[in-house]
C-alpha cells in the first residue's frame, strides 16, 4: 500500500467511525486499568468526566452493547450479561433549541420527554437486537411472552415484537415529533416518557427473558453539559431515582457548566448519589500533588496508550509489524493485557515511535541551526559587539560551541549581562562558567523561539519529536493522533508501506511543518466550541498574538512568557469574564495553574490562578509549549482581549509590548 493511500484510508476510517457506527470493536485499545474502571461493574450512578478529546465517548461505546455484542465478536461468557450499557448522545443543538423561548416551558418539557423517550426506546430495542444476534433465545423468550407483547402494544399500539419493526416505529414517531415541533402541535404526540418507559418495560424484559433475569441496564447520556439546564434537571431526577434494574449515568467535559439540581426539591450529591470516574486517570495520567483540579501530567502508561492507539490505526489498515505482541487482537482484548504489561514491550513501542518521530533535544537543535549561514550571521552580529570579545575568540566560540553561541546571542542583550561572564565561560574559567551554563540552559528554548519569531527565513524545528508530541497533546488522544497524522503527511506520498518498520523516520523539519499545520487546524476549530465559540476564538488568537509579540522581543529578561494572571481591580472577576474562563477551561483551551508567589510584591497570593493556552496551540503562534513565565493583565485588559474591536486591541498590544520591553531591561532572573 502506498503511504498516500494509507493516510487517506486512515482519515476516511476516522470519519466513518465517528459518523456511522457506535461500535468500536477492534478499534479500542484496552487501558491497563480496565478492570477497576469497567462501567458494567459500577454499583453507583456514574459521572464520567474528562477533558475534550480524552476518549469519553469511545470509552462508553466500548462497554456499550454496540461493541460488547458486535456481530464480529465470537467469544462470550456469563459475565457479559451482568450489565448492559445503553449509549445515548442527544442532538444537543436541537434539544437546546426547543428550550430557548419560542416554545412555552410546558411545551418544551413535553417535546423533550417524547423525543428522549423515543430515542431511549430505540436504543433499548437495539440492545435486545444486538444480543439476540448471538443468543436467539432472547428473541424467542420475548416473542413468546404475552406480558412483553402487551407492553409493546401499550407503547406502540401494536403487538408486533419484531425488533426491526419496533425500531422503524420509533424512527417514524421521531420524524413525526420533530415535524410537530415546527408547528408546536402537541396533540398527536406519542404518549411516552423516558423514565416511565424504563420503569414499565425493563422489568418485563428482565422477568420474561431467562438470560436477562439478573441483568442491570445502564444508560450513559453523552455530552450532558450541552443540554439545557431544565433538561439536565430532568435527567438528574432520573439519576436520583436509579435502582438495581436501571441506572442513569452521564458523561461531560470537566469544568463544564452543569447543574446538580433535579426537577424536584432535591439536589444530587457525590458520593451518595453518584461517583466520578476521571478519564485521564483511566488512561494512566497523573495529577501532581496540590495541582488544581483537572491538571494531569503524562506518564509512561499514558504515553504508551496513546502510542498504541495511533499504531492500531495503522495496523487496522492492513499494515503488518515484526513485533509479535503488537497486534490488533492483543491491543483490543482485555485478556491480553499481561502481554503488554512488561518493560520489554514498552521499550519496543517507545523505540518504534522514536524511530518514526525522532526527538532531538533543544541543545542539538540549536547546534544544527548554526549550520545555516543566516543563523551564523545573526549570531555573529549580536556577539561581535561584546566588549573584550576578540574576533579570534568569537570564531573559536562559534566553531567549538555553536549551540551555546546561539543562546548567548540572546543573553548579551539583557540588562544584567556582563561581557566578562561570556569571555570567562568561553575560556573555561570558574565560577563564571558554571553560572553561565545555567543561564544558557534557562534561555535555550527562548533563544530558538525568538529567532523563529523575528526572522521569517529561520525555522528551527523546536516542535519536532515524539516526546514533544506528548507535551503538546497533553493527554488529548485526538490531538496526539492528529499531530502524528499531519507529520506523516509530510513524507514522500508514494512510499510503499507493508510493515510499520517500512515507514521512514520523519525529518525534524517535516515534523515541525506537520505540527504547525495541525496546530493551525486546531485553532481554526475553536470557533465551533459552543456556546461561546466566537468569543473563545477571539480570545485564543489574541492571547497567541500577545505571547508571539513578546517572544519576538530582542531583549528578554525572563524566558518564554506564555502564561498570564488577571489582577482584579475591584476584587473578583465579573460574571461575563468568569463564564469565558470556565468555558475555555471546559474546552481545555485554557489550562489553569496555581500562583504561589507574586514576584513584585514578594508575598504569597495562592488564591490567584495563572492560565495559559493549551500547548497544542503553541506551534500556530511560534510560542513555547512549556509552562513558561507569566505576564500580568488587569481585568480590563483581559476584557479587551476577549471583546474589544480589532483596532482597539492592536493599539493596546503595541503599547503593552513596548511597556513590557522597557521593564524587561531593568530586572532579570540573574540580577
Amino acid at each position: 500500500m502506498l503511504l498516500l493511500d494509507l493516510l487517506h484510508s486512515m482519515s476516511t476510517a476516522r470519519g466513518e467511525q465517528n459518523s456511522f457506527s457506535n461500535s468500536v470493536y477492534g478499534k479500542f485499545v484496552i487501558p491497563h486499568s480496565i478492570e477497576v474502571n469497567d462501567l458494567r461493574k459500577q454499583t453507583h450512578s456514574i459521572a464520567l468526566l474528562g477533558s475534550r478529546g480524552c476518549g469519553k465517548t469511545t470509552y462508553i461505546r466500548y462497554f456499550s452493547h454496540w461493541t460488547q455484542f458486535d456481530q464480529q465478536r465470537k467469544d462470550f461468557n456469563d459475565d457479559d450479561f451482568h450489565s448492559v450499557i445503553l449509549y445515548w448522545k442527544p442532538d444537543t443543538v436541537f434539544y437546546r433549541s426547543i428550550a430557548k423561548g419560542w416554545a412555552s416551558p410546558k411545551e418544551s418539557e413535553h417535546f423533550f420527554a417524547v423525543l428522549s423517550g423515543l430515542e431511549l426506546f430505540k436504543e433499548l430495542i437495539f440492545s435486545l437486537k444486538n444480543m439476540a444476534f448471538h443468543f436467539n433465545d432472547i428473541f424467542v423468550d420475548l416473542n413468546n411472552s404475552q406480558q412483553f407483547s402487551l407492553a409493546i402494544e401499550t407503547i406502540t399500539g401494536s403487538r408486533n415484537c419484531c425488533f426491526e419493526d419496533l425500531i422503524t416505529w420509533a424512527e417514524s414517531a421521531l420524524y413525526s415529533t420533530r415535524n410537530a415541533i415546527r408547528h408546536l402541535d402537541c396533540s398527536k404526540l406519542e404518549n411516552i416518557d423516558p423514565n416511565a418507559l424504563i420503569q414499565f418495560l425493563v422489568p418485563i424484559i428482565q422477568d420474561q427473558c431467562n438470560r436477562l433475569k439478573s441483568t442491570r441496564f445502564k444508560l450513559y447520556v453523552d455530552e450532558f453539559e450541552n443540554l439545557d439546564i431544565s433538561q439536565q434537571r430532568t435527567i438528574n431526577g432520573y439519576r436520583k431515582g436509579s435502582n438495581a434494574r436501571f441506572t442513569w449515568n452521564v458523561a461531560y467535559k470537566r469544568f463544564a457548566e452543569v447543574t446538580s439540581a433535579t426537577d424536584g426539591n432535591e439536589r444530587l450529591g457525590s458520593p451518595d448519589d453518584y461517583r466520578e470516574i476521571i478519564m485521564e486517570v483511566v488512561y494512566g495520567s497523573m495529577q501532581p500533588p496540590n495541582a488544581p483540579p483537572g491538571s494531569y501530567k503524562t506518564t509512561e502508561d499514558s504515553r504508551l496508550l496513546t502510542s498504541e492507539i495511533f499504531l492500531l490505526g495503522l495496523l487496522n489498515e492492513n499494515v503488518a509489524t515484526s513485533n509479535i505482541v503488537l497486534t490488533p487482537e492483543n491491543l483490543c482484548n482485555p485478556k491480553k493485557i499481561s502481554l503488554r504489561n512488561n518493560n520489554a514491550y514498552k521499550s519496543q513501542i517507545f523505540a518504534l515511535m522514536e524511530k518514526l518521530f525522532p526527538t532531538k533535544n533543544a541543545s542539538s537543535l540549536a547546534t544544527e541551526a548554526m549550520k545555516q549561514n543566516a543563523v551564523i550571521n545573526i549570531v555573529e552580529s549580536e556577539l561581535k559587539n561584546v566588549d573584550g570579545l576578540s574576533s579570534t575568540l568569537l570564531r573559536k566560540f562559534i566553531s567549538e560551541q555553536p549551540g551555546d553561541a546561539l543562546v548567548s546571542s540572546l543573553i548579551v542583550n539583557q540588562k544584567t549581562f556582563k561581557s566578562s561572564q561570556l569571555i570567562n565561560f568561553i575560556n573555561n574559567k570558574e565560577p563564571e562558567r558554571k553560572a553561565f551554563i545555567e543561564r544558557i540552559q534557562t534561555y535555550r528554548m527562548s533563544a530558538i523561539l525568538s529567532l523563529n519569531a523575528r526572522y521569517d527565513y529561520i525555522n528551527i524545528p523546536i516542535y519536532s519529536g515524539f516526546e514533544r508530541f506528548n507535551h503538546l497533546s497533553l493527554n488529548n488522544i485526538r490531538h496526539f493522533i492528529e499531530l502524528c497524522y499531519q507529520t506523516l503527511r509530510q513524507l514522500e506520498p508514494h512510499i510503499e508501506i507493508k510493515y510499520l518498520e517500512d515507514i521512514p523516520s520523519v525529518s525534524t523539519d517535516d515534523m515541525h511543518r506537520g505540527v504547525v499545520n495541525a496546530s493551525g487546524l486546531f485553532i481554526q476549530r475553536v470557533n465551533t466550541f459552543e456556546p461561546m465559540g466566537k468569543t473563545l476564538s477571539r480570545m485564543a488568537n489574541r492571547l497567541g498574538s500577545l505571547f508571539q509579540t513578546l517572544q519576538r522581543q530582542k531583549v528578554q529578561s525572563e524566558p518564554e512568557k506564555v502564561s498570564f494572571i488577571i489582577k482584579g481591580e475591584h476584587g473578583d472577576l465579573n460574571e461575563n469574564l468568569n463564564k469565558i474562563i470556565e468555558a475555555a477551561k471546559g474546552w481545555t483551551l485554557l489550562l489553569e495553574g496555581n500562583i504561589t508567589r507574586d514576584r513584585k510584591a514578594k508575598k504569597v497570593v495562592s488564591a490567584n490562578k495563572q492560565y495559559r493556552l493549551n500547548p497544542v496551540y503553541s506551534p500556530n503562534f511560534g510560542t513555547s509549549y512549556l509552562t513558561g513565565r507569566t505576564v500580568e493583565l488587569t481585568q480590563s485588559e483581559f476584557e479587551l482581549i476577549c471583546d474589544a474591536q480589532d483596532e482597539t486591541f492592536s493599539k493596546w498590544l503595541l503599547q503593552f509590548s513596548e511597556g513590557k520591553s522597557n521593564t524587561s531591561k531593568t530586572k532579570g532572573l540573574f540580577d
